[in-house]
């Protein structure tokens, strides 16, 4: 059995087997619609710079799988770790892990804590509780990224955004600084935004 030095570890461990044997299948779909992944490192990299806390709504929009969702709601004390999802598929495995994590860890689910996957458009659903959203946007083309920066202009509960392409629409939010991240296709830049 593996001694970890650190919650971080631990949880990538655990994560690494809840998905172990999970293979997504994908179609020809719409570039956007197409699965990457920030790597679990890099994600708590950016979690630590979220200065995340109890009253937190952590949303990471095309959650995918809902690794960055779960990672958040393990490592962070957030009131709500959000996925959105548009690809059916994605989201439905999204969920079953979930379920399997709500099922052997139960005490993370105490105080009124949610961990909530929806399949749907983010453009659409609603983010007026959201404080920390993290898009994995390389996929994303202009209008998207044009479209979902004017929702979050008009979303004042927003205070900071990690996204791998600059937004030109968003305004509210001031850029701050480029992170490089890993992330299952390469490294990149992630961009941060925040009040």
């Amino acid at each position: 059995m593996p001694i970890y030095s650190s919650h971080q570890q631990l949880c990538t461990q655990y994560l690494d087997s809840l998905y172990e044997g999970l293979h997504y299948q994908y179609k020809k779909t719409k570039l956007a619609e197409q699965p990457g992944e920030i790597l679990y490192p890099s994600v708590s990299k950016l979690l630590n710079l979220a200065n995340l806390s109890t009253h937190d709504v952590f949303a990471d929009l095309g959650s995918g799988l809902g690794k960055a969702v779960l990672q958040a709601f393990l490592l962070s004390p957030v009131k709500e770790a959000l996925g959105i999802e548009i690809v059916p598929a994605l989201h439905h495995q999204a969920v079953l892990v979930a379920q399997r994590v709500k099922n052997e860890l139960p005490d993370f689910f105490v105080n009124q804590r949610k961990l909530t996957l929806l399949q749907g458009d983010f453009l659409r659903l609603s983010l007026a509780q959201v404080t920390v959203a993290l898009i994995c946007s390389t996929c994303f083309d202009q209008p998207l990224l044009q479209d979902l920066g004017l929702i979050i202009n008009d979303t004042p509960s927003i205070r900071t955004v990690f996204t791998l392409r600059p937004i030109v629409t968003l305004q509210r939010l001031v850029f701050k600084r480029a992170v490089r991240v890993e992330c299952s296709w390469d490294s990149a830049l992630c961009y941060i935004y925040e009040r």
